[in-house]
């Protein structure tokens, strides 16, 4: 096969699967290490529907806190003082630090500020 015969990661994906079970075969190398699949999957599936981001009994208390990173964006996800659960964009705004990723935080340990003077505002802590 030349570079002018390649198929795409998606169409190599659907003639994997588009045959009986017993002639199948697993997800192509391609879906995991092609910049154009990630894009589709990305454009397709991240920007169109919901994503669960944890459960909500992990945040039981305002202030509590998750990070995570959806479609290569960091995210934040904080339980407030009204106990609704809120998700936002976890980067400093003037230099879009990464505030962290991991499993969820107790209220006691707090947000902390990347290396810029930006200051979180959760409506869970006093300012």
């Amino acid at each position: 096969m030349t570079a002018h015969d390649r198929i795409s990661p998606a169409r190599e994906l659907h003639l994997n699967v588009s045959v009986p079970f017993e002639r199948a075969h697993a997800m192509p190398k391609s879906v995991y290490t092609s910049p154009e699949f990630l894009a589709q999957e990305q454009r397709h599936i991240f920007a169109k529907d919901w994503i669960c981001a944890g459960r909500a009994e992990t945040l039981p208390n305002p202030g509590d806190y998750l990070t995570l990173t959806l479609a290569e964006e960091p995210v934040i996800v904080l339980r407030d003082r009204d106990g609704s659960i809120k998700a936002m964009s976890n980067v400093c705004g003037c230099q879009r630090c990464w505030r962290g990723a991991g499993t969820p935080v107790p209220s006691s340990v707090p947000i902390t500020p990347g290396p810029t003077t930006w200051t979180a505002r959760c409506a869970a802590r006093p300012q």
